[in-house]
């Protein structure tokens, strides 16, 4: 959708002011306000105009009731860092797609350009000055590398697979050697990607459907291992700044999950080696197949960074749980009171219940809760950028963002789901903010990640094999999210409509109920469509 589509979109769907919106931001806002203070107010703003699509995000009625029904200061203030850095990224990978000129948008993935791309876009300025100094002060030399028509050739074999296919759903064009033409900012993972001989190997193992599986596992498994080595060397050989540094990042977090798995293949070990509580629930009572689904539906959720947050939320609330949220019922219909079971109910039902829920929220947060703060942000961001408004001094530009990005880039790429460990690290986190010395807590994106240590027995290993091989799929990144509009309007069109859709896409109307329409049809849609 272009601008004007999005706007009416979010005028008449999700019935939000977007000029009301801008003009409450704009009041809010101070010429002295750096990167972090803009985009805090911005997101705030954002937040409070569309809450009654987000309060299911930090509610504990989202879940379960247990003894004390409110989520911790502590952990709603992680929740709202992880989804205000995502519109921050959402809006800088947006803001470079629409810069640049004819000669300096697009570059070819060959060995003349090989030192341009690993060094970076922002490093060379997108490609309009040479690339600067090495560490020790020598000039980088442009060298055409002797195995770039070999890598040609295995690029050309295997281009139906899934790294390469991802490679050439971001690519322009190809020039008439047949190389990859690709946008600039996309250079560094492009090159890493065509030139990676570990890339191949990877594409290989998922493909490889002869032999044992328990070989099949160890294989996949020991290689995706050795491909997050290749990328964070990657980072670090070719000296990367925090702005290349993300883009890179974000492309292999995007494709091959590497931090996101990291987080899964610890939870796999920590529930195969916990134990049953006849008292209470544990991570154990979550083991198997269904918990295996939940994690493969956190790994779609359309958001890079910390994805493993709102899935540890989720456990979290279910673990703690002791009520089942149909025991709360008002007494009369005109009542204002309610009276509440305070029954405990057996693990079993908990359980159940609990997995549903986890379902339902993550469902919302797919189809309502990011997508809406992402268009909000775009419409929101171009208001605040129209010359005919004269906001000048509150124009958010590429350097807005590279500003934020070189001052938190510890805060945006640190992995958040250890701070669910203890309510202690919770507490900690929300008294500093991770922003008056972020370095004290922060760790690096792949700061310990070891999948073959990980992963121990052959219960584990398999469990993480299927992961993977759901997750590496060429449509999931290729094929377009559809909007929750446009599933709407799908469902209302066909006549195999599920029993429990029927009513909320025959009713639905933009005057009553339709914040509870919009998320009970977001409930309801199909996990894993495409």
């Amino acid at each position: 959708m272009n601008n004007i589509e999005l706007d009416n979109y979010l005028k008449f769907f999700y019935l939000i002011d977007t000029e009301k919106l801008t003009q409450n931001i704009l009041n809010k806002l101070s010429p002295e306000f750096c990167s972090e203070d803009l985009f805090s107010c911005i997101f705030s703003k954002i937040e409070e105009a569309c809450y009654p699509y987000l309060e299911f995000v930090y509610s504990p009625a989202s879940f379960n009731h247990t003894d004390q029904d409110s989520t911790s200061p502590s952990r709603i203030s992680l929740l709202r860092l992880v989804l205000k850095n995502h519109c921050i990224i959402h809006g800088f990978i947006n803001s470079l797609k629409k810069s640049g000129t004819a000669d300096v948008s697009k570059i070819t993935i060959s060995g003349a350009n090989d030192i341009k791309l690993k060094t970076g876009y922002f490093k060379t300025e997108g490609f309009s000055k040479p690339p600067s100094l090495l560490p020790d002060g020598t000039e980088q030399k442009i060298t055409i590398a002797q195995n770039y028509n070999e890598n040609k050739k295995r690029f050309i074999t295997d281009n139906s697979r899934y790294s390469y296919q991802i490679l050439q759903n971001y690519s322009c064009e190809s020039n008439k050697n047949g190389f990859l033409i690709i946008p600039s900012y996309h250079g560094n993972w492009g090159c890493f990607i065509y030139n990676e001989p570990l890339v191949k190997t990877v594409n290989d193992n998922i493909y490889a459907l002869k032999g044992p599986l328990s070989i099949k596992n160890k294989t996949l498994i020991k290689n995706y291992n050795n491909l997050l080595t290749a990328c964070t060397s990657w980072c670090n050989n070719n000296h990367l700044i925090s702005t290349d540094k993300l883009l890179f990042e974000h492309a292999m977090e995007s494709i091959y999950g590497f931090s996101f798995f990291g987080y899964a293949s610890k939870l796999l070990k920590n529930m195969y080696a916990a134990t049953f509580d006849n008292t209470k629930l544990t991570i154990k009572d979550l083991e198997g197949s269904l918990m295996l689904s939940h994690i493969q539906q956190t790994a779609q959720l359309p958001i890079t960074y910390n994805r493993s947050v709102f899935l540890e939320h989720c456990l979290y609330s279910v673990i703690n749980s002791k009520y089942l949220k149909s025991q709360e019922h008002q007494k009369k219909n005109n009542s204002l009171f309610s009276h509440i079971s305070r029954k405990p109910v057996p693990k079993e039902l908990l359980i159940v219940s609990g997995f549903d829920h986890m379902e339902k929220y993550l469902q919302k947060l797919k189809y309502v809760a990011i997508p809406l703060l992402e268009n909000l942000w775009d419409v929101i961001i171009n208001k605040l950028n129209d010359p005919n408004k004269q906001n000048a001094e509150h124009s958010i530009s590429i350097k807005t963002y590279c500003d934020y990005i070189e001052k938190n880039y510890s805060v945006i790429s640190q992995d958040y789901s250890h701070f669910f460990e203890s309510e202690k690290i919770l507490y900690d986190f929300y008294e500093d903010s991770l922003y008056t010395n972020p370095s004290e807590t922060s760790y690096a994106l792949y700061r310990d990640y070891n999948y073959t240590n990980n992963l121990k027995s052959e219960f584990e290993q398999d469990s993480f094999t299927h992961l993977l091989l759901d997750y590496f799929k060429p449509e999931r990144l290729s094929i377009p999210q559809p909007s929750l509009y446009e599933l709407l309007i799908a469902y209302s069109g066909t006549n195999h409509k599920p029993a429990d859709l029927s009513a909320h896409t025959e009713e639905l109307n933009f005057h009553k109920y339709h914040r509870e329409n919009i998320l009970s049809f977001a409930e309801n849609i199909n996990p894993f469509i495409r």
